[in-house]
């Protein structure tokens, strides 16, 4: 896992999520846009293939960490 920007998590969050089970524009609004946490760290786990498609993120309040895997 890597850590990125927000504007790389981001990038990634769209390419990956696409909509797909809620990962939606209304959904990084929600979570992500107005983060009343700006300690928190930006994590990205690339898939280790294209047929990885499922994407999940945890949001990690406890050691300050959003991470995205596949």
């Amino acid at each position: 896992m890597r850590e990125v920007s927000k504007a790389e998590f981001k990038e990634a969050y769209f390419a990956g999520g696409s909509g797909r089970d809620g990962w939606d524009a209304a959904e990084w609004e929600r979570v992500f846009e107005h983060d009343q946490r700006p300690s928190m760290k930006f994590l990205v786990e690339d898939p280790p293939t294209t047929a990885h498609t499922e994407m999940w993120i945890v949001n990690d309040y406890a050691v300050n960490e959003h991470r995205l895997f596949f």
